[in-house]
């Protein structure tokens, strides 16, 4: 059965991509990830990423023979890399949810230089 992509769970299925016959995470890791990123779709991409690389790591590491050649450190570096990157724009999308406004003072404010008789 297809992911829900309407949810939270969903979307990040589709970034990882995570939509096959055998999902690589449970809904309730994802939910995980979803709650350590602060509910943010594309932190908890990114955890779940870091979290692909380490399996990536320490699974094949390198292997060698006549005719086959996998490096896992390769493959952990490009998604370490796109993890980053997701975190980078999860760091953006924060940065401009989080904004500051500052009203003037309700009072006057007497600048230094003017005598305390004023």
């Amino acid at each position: 059965m297809p992911p829900d992509y309407t949810t939270d769970v969903g979307k990040v299925r589709a970034l990882i991509p995570d939509n096959g016959a055998e999902y690589l995470f449970e809904d309730e890791e994802i939910e995980a990830f979803l709650s350590v990123g602060g509910d943010s779709v594309l932190r908890a991409t990114a955890l779940a990423l870091y979290a692909i690389a380490t399996n990536e790591v320490l699974t094949y590491k390198y292997v060698k023979t006549d005719d086959l050649l996998i490096d896992g450190s390769k493959a952990a570096d490009f998604l370490l890399k796109r993890a980053a990157r997701l975190d980078g724009q999860a760091d953006i999308e924060d940065a401009t949810d989080d904004f500051l406004i500052v009203y003037p003072q309700a009072f006057p404010v007497r600048p230094e230089a003017t005598p305390r008789w004023c």
